[in-house]
Formats: C-alpha cells, structure tokens, sequence
C-alpha cells in the first residue's frame, strides 16, 4: 500500500514597512550603476597592467628579434640574455603557531561535524515556485516551494545538530513564456508537447512567507527532514544578505557582460622574450634571416 508523506511549513519573513516598491527600484538602479562602475574600473587596471607588462619586456635588451605578421597583429620573438640564477630555497622551520595543552583539549572537546554533499536539482518558475529534488544518500525527497530557488547558490554549506551540508543546487529556469513558445513550435512540426507548469501543489501554500512543502513516498530520516528545515530556515534568517549577494552578482556580470559588447577586444601583439637553455647550440646570438 503507498503511503504518502506530506509536510509544509510557512516561515514568517517579516518585512519592513519603509520599503515600498519604489525604494527596491532605486536600490536596484544603484546597484546596477555600482556594477557598472566597478567592472569600468577593473578594465582599466587590466589595460594599465596588459601595458606595464609589455613595457617590462620591451625594456630588456634583445640580442635579435623576428616579427610574424598576423594580419591583424603580431608575434614578437625576441632573444634576451638570461636572468640571473635563481637563488636555492632556504629552509625554514614551521612558522605554524604551537598549541597549548588547553588549547588542544579544547579543540579535541568539540564535537565533530561530518561534510557531507547534497546535490539538489532545481526547477525555478517564473522565479516564483520551484520544485527541488533533494538528492541523499539512496532517498529523494521532492519538495514545492514558493520562492525563487536560483537563491540557494547563495547559501553555500549549513550546519545542522549532527553535520555539515555542502549544498550544490543545478539549476534550470522555466518561463511560461518560453514553454508556450516551444509548444507553438513542436505544433508546427507535428509534435505533441505539453508545456511544463506551475505544479499544483504550489497553489497551497501560504502566501507572503517563505513555505515549502515535502511529498514524497515513506518514511523521510529524521536528519533528513532537520536538514531540509534547517536549509529553509538559513535561508529565512539571511535571506537580505543572500538577496543582496546574489543580486550583487547578478549585476555585475550583466555590466561585464555590457562592457565587452561595446567594448570588443581588439587585437593585440604578443610579445614573447626567451633565452637558449644551458647547453642549447643555440647559445650564440643567432642572425636573423
């Protein structure tokens, strides 16, 4: 006989007041022109490095030197005198901090807490509900929540009482929109396709709270269920900073993302400084054709 396991759970995030829709617009905007500011800044440092280094080579004196030419750009080989003999590494004792006897004995009393890996594979609707499969050992656990689950790259690991989870959630985005489209399409060619939706569990769950719930066939480990309550939990109680580093990110690779198309890499020299190794024929300063 099958046997079916139900649990939902509502966490309360409360919200503050002063926030209206219009002071989320605002920070967003910051944010983006922050990003956009930044990834400025760290293309100019990587230009100004990009030349420094090629000052660096250049002011070596070369004994000879080709030049192949690409077109667009050019190979450089220059022949330059050797550096200096790197000097034999000295050895040191460990600089590493001894431990007092109460320091040891403290570190040995704590309880140790096993990593263990989850892999969660995640479906993200609309950015609203996702449907998380927990993946465990021998067990999966399907779960529906009502938040956007592309947040849990933000967490990261967890502790629970017994252990310490190292989540890896894999991630796909459904947008009804995108699902319509490839049924229209699969229409034209004569295919059946049924768009994926919106599971219906989804539609019980309480509005305005982070809430999940778990469905599933027998009995679930009793760490497993702390585990799953303690990942939703985490997530609740950090849930600005998670957003806020996620968000951070996401804005920066779309300023990134903004600067290369309109600034396109250019095509540069590459300049290459080398030296005949000991006992090479080639010791002698070669004559270029």
């Amino acid at each position: 006989m099958r046997t079916t396991h139900q649990l939902w759970v509502a966490l309360t995030i409360f919200c503050c007041a002063t926030s209206p829709a219009d002071g989320q617009l605002l920070e967003k905007r910051l944010m983006e022109t922050e990003a956009k500011a930044l990834i400025h800044e760290e293309n100019q440092k990587r230009e100004l490095a990009q030349n420094e280094q090629r000052g660096e080579l250049l002011e070596k004196p070369a004994s000879a030197e080709w030049t192949i030419d690409h077109g667009t750009h050019q190979t450089i080989l220059r022949q330059v005198t050797p550096p200096p003999a790197a000097p034999a590494p000295v050895t040191r004792e460990s600089a590493a901090p001894q431990w007092t006897e109460e320091q040891l004995a403290t570190f040995l009393a704590e309880p140790y807490k096993p990593h263990e890996t989850i892999a969660l594979t995640v479906l993200v609707f609309d950015g609203a509900v996702s449907e998380i499969l927990w993946r465990e050992e021998d067990h999966q656990i399907h779960i529906i929540t009502n938040f956007d689950g592309n947040y849990l790259r933000g967490i990261g690991s967890i502790e629970t009482s017994t252990r310490t989870l190292d989540l890896f959630p894999f991630l796909e985005n459904i947008t009804s929109t995108d699902e319509a489209a490839i049924a229209a399409h699969a229409d034209e060619l004569g295919f059946d396709y049924t768009p994926r939706a919106v599971p219906a569990n989804a539609k019980a769950l309480p509005k305005g709270a982070v809430a999940y719930e778990i469905l599933t066939d027998g009995p679930i480990p009793a760490s497993t269920l702390e585990s799953i309550q303690a990942t939703f939990q985490h997530f609740t109680a950090n849930e600005a900073a998670i957003r806020s580093a996620m968000d951070r990110e996401t804005a920066l690779n779309a300023a990134r993302q903004a600067y290369r198309e309109a600034n396109p890499p250019q095509p540069r020299d590459t300049i290459i400084n080398f030296w005949p190794g000991e006992g090479s024929i080639h010791r002698a300063t070669p004559t270029p054709e």
